[in-house]
């Protein structure tokens, strides 16, 4: 198990071993059931707790992610802002002068 890459392993390191425990409550003296929690906090290993994240794994996690609002809804709020705004919505690639100049 310790083999696996070590940012795509980090989960089965962890939940692989808590699930084996929980399968057995009480014969380890530890709380049933075991959490990730836990189990990295009292019984993890060095290596189960140091993770190496990559440049690859950011990409991958913007690749995955799901905006939260779509499109459309976007669209509509700042139709929304714009009615209610007292002053026009500023471009974002807009320059705002300093005040300090």
């Amino acid at each position: 198990m310790r083999d696996l890459p070590l940012a795509s392993g980090t989960l089965n390191r962890i939940d692989v071993p808590t699930a084996i425990l929980n399968k057995e409550p009480g014969q380890h003296g530890n709380p049933h059931p075991l959490t990730p929690q836990y189990y990295l906090a009292e019984m993890a290993a060095p290596e189960d707790t140091n993770v190496i994240v990559t440049q690859e794994d950011f990409d991958q996690a913007v690749r995955d992610l799901v905006p939260s609002v779509s499109q459309s809804e976007m669209d509509r709020y700042a139709r929304i802002q714009q009615r209610f705004s007292r002053t026009k919505p500023i471009a974002v690639d807009s320059v705002i002068p300093s005040k300090l100049e």
